[in-house]
C-alpha cells in the first residue's frame, strides 16, 4: 500500500477523533488529490462531492473552491469539458468573493487548459491573458511560468510566432530564475520549434541540440537521483534488517536471561518447599518422640509405683513376722526362722518383685550381668533395693535382716569389686 495513502488515512481518523470538520474535510480534499494522482478520477470525484454535500454550511469559501478546482481537473481528464467548465468558473467567482488572487488566477489557467483541450485558443488566449495580469499583481512566479508557457503555445497555434516567441522568453527568463532545468530544456524546445517554423532552421538546429544537451544533463540528473533514491532505499533496507537481527538477536538474550532467571527463582521456591517440608517432618517427628517420650514416662511412674507398692507390702509382711516373732518367743530358734523365711517374702514376691525391676530398671540388670567378679543373689538383692533408694534401716526391714547385716553384706560387696567398681558407682 502506497505510504502516502496510509498517512492521509491516519490524519483523516485522527481529525475524526478530534471532531474538527475543517481538518475532516481537509484530509479527505487531501486523499481525493491522491486518488486523482493515481488517476483514480471517479473516485476523486466522488469523495469531493461527498465533502461538498456534507460540509456546505460548515466550511469556508476557500475549501469549497479548492474543491472545485480539483473537480475542474478531473472532468478536464475525463475529457467532460462542460462540467469541468463549470467547476472551474466556481471556483473563479469563490475565489474573487475572497479576495484570493492567487486562487482567481490558477482558477482561470484551469480555465484556460479547458479551451485549449478543444482547441479554442483565442478564448483560450484570454482567459490566460487575465490570468497573467492578476498574477503579476501576487507576484507568484511559480504560478506565472505555466501561463506564460501556455499563452507561448496559443500564439504559436495562432501563427503568431513572434507574440509566441516573446512570451516563451518570459517562460525561459523565469525557469532560469527558479533553477528549473527541465522547464529551461521546453523552452528550449519550443524555441526551435518556432524557428523551424518561421523558416531559420540553423537557430531551429541550436536550439534544438540545447534542448537535447539540456535534457539530457537533467535526465542524468534524475538518473543519478533516482539511483541515489535506490542506494539510499537499499541502505534504510539493509539498516532495517541489520536492526531487526540485532533487536531479534537482544530478543533471544533476554529470553535465554529470563529463562535463566526463571530457573533460579523456580530452584529457590522447590528449595524452600521442600526445606520447609522437612522442618515440618521433622517437627511431626519430634512431635511424636515427645509423645513416645511422655508416654514412657507415664508407664515407667506407673511401674515405679507398683514397685513401690510390692516393696510396701514386703515391709508390712516383715513388719508382721517380727510382731509374730515377739509374740511366739517359746518357739525353737530354728522354726522361728523358717517361720519368717516363710512369711518374711515368699517365693511369689520375690518373683513379682525381680519382674517389675527387671522391666523399670533394665539397664542396671544388664550391668549387673556384666559385672566382672562373681556376686550372690543376696549381694543382687541388696543392689537392687539399694537402686530402689532405700536406706540401710529399710533394706533390713525389707529382708528381715538387722541393720549390721545389711552394713556387713554392704562392706562384703566392695570388698569384691575392689579395684573394678565401687557400691555406689553401680548404683549410678
Amino acid at each position: 500500500m502506497n505510504p502516502l495513502y496510509i498517512y492521509i488515512y491516519k490524519g483523516l481518523k485522527i481529525a475524526n477523533e478530534l471532531k474538527d470538520l475543517n481538518l475532516i474535510c481537509r484530509a479527505k480534499i487531501e486523499l481525493s488529490i491522491f486518488y486523482f494522482s493515481q488517476l483514480n478520477y471517479k473516485k476523486s470525484i466522488e469523495l469531493l462531492k461527498h465533502c461538498l454535500k456534507k460540509y456546505d454550511r460548515d466550511i469556508g469559501s476557500g475549501y469549497k473552491a479548492y474543491i472545485h478546482t480539483i473537480l475542474g481537473l478531473c472532468y478536464t481528464s475525463l475529457k467532460d469539458f462542460e462540467k469541468a467548465t463549470l467547476h472551474a468558473k466556481e471556483s473563479y467567482v469563490l475565489y474573487l468573493s475572497i479576495q484570493d488572487k492567487k486562487g482567481a488566477g490558477e482558477s482561470l489557467n484551469n480555465l484556460a487548459l479547458i479551451q485549449m483541450h478543444q482547441s479554442n485558443w483565442e478564448k483560450a488566449l484570454s482567459v490566460l491573458k487575465e490570468s497573467y495580469h492578476i498574477l503579476l499583481t501576487v507576484g507568484e512566479d511559480r504560478q506565472i511560468r505555466p501561463v506564460t508557457e501556455k499563452i507561448a503555445t496559443c500564439y504559436f497555434y495562432l501563427d503568431n510566432l513572434d507574440s509566441s516567441q516573446f512570451y516563451n522568453e518570459i517562460t525561459m527568463s523565469i525557469a532560469i530564475k527558479n533553477g528549473s532545468k527541465l522547464s529551461i530544456s521546453n523552452t528550449y524546445r519550443n524555441k526551435s520549434i518556432i524557428f523551424e517554423k518561421k523558416g531559420d532552421t540553423q537557430s531551429a538546429l541550436k536550439w534544438l541540440k540545447e534542448h537535447i544537451t539540456m535534457k539530457d544533463s537533467v535526465f542524468n540528473l534524475e538518473k543519478n537521483l533516482a539511483i541515489n533514491n535506490l542506494t539510499y532505499k537499499y541502505d534504510v533496507v539493509l539498516l532495517k534488517k541489520e536492526n531487526k537481527i540485532q533487536s531479534s538477536k537482544y530478543q533471544l538474550l533476554f529470553l535465554y536471561v529470563g529463562i535463566f532467571i526463571l530457573l533460579i527463582i523456580t530452584f529457590f521456591i522447590r528449595k524452600q518447599a521442600k526445606l520447609k517440608q522437612n522442618k515440618l517432618i521433622k517437627e511431626k517427628e519430634n512431635s511424636l518422640l515427645q509423645e513416645r517420650i511422655k508416654s514412657v514416662q507415664k508407664i515407667t511412674e506407673l511401674k515405679d509405683l507398683e514397685l513401690k507398692e510390692l516393696t510396701k507390702q514386703i515391709i508390712n509382711k516383715n513388719i508382721l513376722a517380727s510382731s509374730f516373732k515377739m509374740s511366739n518367743m517359746e518357739l525353737s530358734q530354728q522354726k522361728h526362722i523358717d517361720l519368717i523365711s516363710c512369711k518374711l517374702v515368699t517365693t511369689e514376691d520375690w518373683i513379682g518383685f525381680n519382674n517389675k525391676f527387671k522391666a523399670l530398671y533394665p539397664e542396671f540388670i544388664f550391668k549387673l550381668r556384666n559385672i566382672q567378679v562373681k556376686i550372690t543373689q543376696t549381694d543382687k538383692t541388696h543392689l537392687m533395693l539399694a537402686k530402689m533408694g532405700l536406706k540401710t534401716k529399710e533394706i533390713a526391714s525389707t529382708l528381715g535382716v538387722s541393720d549390721d547385716s545389711v552394713r556387713t553384706q554392704k562392706y562384703r560387696l566392695n570388698k569384691k569389686l575392689k579395684g573394678i567398681t565401687d557400691f555406689e558407682n553401680i548404683l549410678k
